[in-house]
């Protein structure tokens, strides 16, 4: 009886006192917020948008040129690995929150709505080239 007695009571305590068995519980307990999440606009966007999802951050984008063929002009970004994007007025980035507005021969205006607190008046960025 005794040694039943003492099979009960120590061996659940063995199966516990494993150094790494809380490890587990709390990495999968800790999650990350989603990118999509992070970047949001209480703003109303405009209807007239072309929607694009890119492959990339907008930020690791690097202004090459701008086109202008049969009155449309276009901005040409490359990436880190040599790929080369192109967007025209009222392209909007959905993971950014980035819509352009303006594209002329001399320079691109954009707004980002994800830094944009004042819907009247949006965070506008000039990129000269």
């Amino acid at each position: 009886m005794k040694k039943l007695l003492y099979f009960i009571l120590f061996i659940p305590n063995l199966l516990f006192a494993d150094p790494f068995y809380g490890e587990g519980e709390k990495a999968s307990k800790e999650e990350k917020p989603t990118k999509s999440l992070q970047n949001f606009t209480t703003c109303p966007l405009p209807e007239k948008r072309n929607e694009l999802n890119l492959p990339v951050e907008f930020e690791d984008l690097k202004l090459i040129g701008i086109i202008k063929k049969d009155g449309n002009i276009k901005s040409l970004f490359i990436d880190k690995n040599n790929q080369i994007f192109d967007f025209a007025v009222n392209d909007f980035l959905k993971e950014s929150l980035i819509q352009f507005t303006e594209i002329t021969l001399k320079n691109i205006k954009y707004i980002n709505w994800a830094l944009t607190e004042n819907c009247q008046s949006p965070y506008e960025i000039t990129l000269k080239f």
